[in-house]
């Protein structure tokens, strides 16, 4: 079988947990005995500036490029991630060709994928005025490709009219995946169906647990972002009080140079980055958004790491409370705050929190079982096509 795998999230510059997800995926179908065709169209040029005028959720240019591409590769199934609009589901339905969704950010839900506004939290919704006041006020750091900060009034309508006709599109795939039940649940709410939840998997052994000890005790925020919407700021304060108690606790966030208090790291190639979480000692993700999935945590528990998070989004289905880590309610810094310390003081807790998460990851979020559940869809998608020609 010829499976295609598009869309913007699979450029090489693309960074986050799709772009490795779609990667291990392909590693998986191909040991199973398929084929896999990568195409990343970035949108330059004609591409861009057609997207910006066209006030539908697609692109001429787009659509035309990717019917091609469809043309000359002759997949049997796309499989089709984050790619700024639906311009790839549109080619592929006028192509006669399934094609599966996969939502691993809100771009279904919300004009600018992150169902979170900066100094009022999660967004429980779409609406116009709401819409157009975020992104002409203040647009968060999202994968659009605006390199603005505020946008004008035609520009903020046009980002809220191509959402408008999202969920049309998006209704016309075979099927959408997404990797929780949280998420699931919140594109239901939005009237979205044909939704397979299949959550994340990580390459354990890529992760694996060094024998020996680094001798630095590290507290590690590896989110690589210091938006608000992660958290980064409550993780400062948990760094500034734990600090005292702690002297030679190393504070570290990825990507970051800042507060005193926090150890920096240089911008993290994928290997330091696994050798950074393979030398922590514990894992805070504190994110303040319904994160969709949370594969740092997921990461990080692969890497026999104790994880110490916020319930957020699909984390409370990863990260298993007082087994594999210790999850406190969303903004609650002093609850946050005790169970990091709590496992500073306790060695053994800490271990044993650790060897968990490492046997859950292993077990519950493997490769070969999310290769299968995929291959599962694609059999039934592809079936089903095929018996309504």
């Amino acid at each position: 079988m010829r499976v295609l795998l598009a869309g913007a999230a699979l450029q090489e510059r693309w960074v986050g947990g799709e772009p490795e997800v779609a990667r291990l995926l392909g590693i998986g179908l191909r040991r199973e005995g398929h084929e896999v065709i990568r195409v990343a169209q970035a949108r330059e040029g004609a591409a861009l500036a057609s997207m910006a005028l066209v006030p539908l959720d697609y692109d001429p240019v787009s659509e035309k490029r990717y019917f091609q591409v469809l043309r000359e590769t002759r997949p049997d199934v796309v499989l089709a991630f984050y790619d700024y609009d639906t311009s790839l589901v549109r080619s592929c339905r006028r192509a006669g060709l399934p094609v599966i969704v996969c939502a691993h950010i809100f771009w279904p839900t919300c004009p600018i994928g992150v169902m979170y506004i900066d100094g009022q939290g999660t967004c429980d919704g779409a609406g116009f005025a709401k819409c157009l006041r975020h992104t002409m006020v203040s647009v968060p750091d999202s994968r659009l490709p605006i390199p603005f900060r505020e946008l004008p009034f035609p520009a903020a309508m046009q980002v809220y009219l191509k959402f408008l006709t999202r969920a049309k599109n998006l209704r016309t795939a075979n099927a959408i995946v997404v990797p929780s039940e949280s998420m699931r649940d919140l594109l239901q709410t939005q009237g979205l169906g044909g939704i397979q939840v299949i959550p994340n998997a990580v390459d354990a052994n890529q992760f694996k647990p060094r024998a020996e000890s680094s001798g630095i005790r590290r507290v590690l925020f590896p989110a690589g972002s210091t938006s608000e919407r992660k958290g980064f700021s409550h993780f400062v304060r948990l760094a500034q009080k734990l600090k005292r108690t702690f002297p030679t606790v190393e504070f570290t966030a990825t990507n970051y140079v800042g507060d005193e208090s926090i150890t920096r790291s240089s911008y993290l190639s994928r290997a330091d980055y696994v050798r950074l979480l393979q030398d922590s000692t514990i894992v805070v993700v504190p994110p303040l958004w319904p994160e969709p999935f949370g594969m740092v945590a997921l990461e990080a528990m692969a890497a026999g790491r104790p994880v110490v998070a916020y319930r957020s989004g699909a984390l409370p289905e990863i990260v298993v409370d007082g087994e594999s880590g210790i999850i406190a309610d969303v903004g609650d810094v002093r609850t946050l705050t005790d169970g990091v310390q709590t496992l500073l003081e306790d060695e053994s807790m800490c271990d044993s929190m650790g060897r968990a998460g490492r046997r859950r990851a292993e077990n519950e979020f493997n490769l070969e079982q999310m290769t299968q559940r995929y291959l599962s869809l694609i059999g039934s998608v592809t079936n089903s096509t095929r018996s309504s020609e």
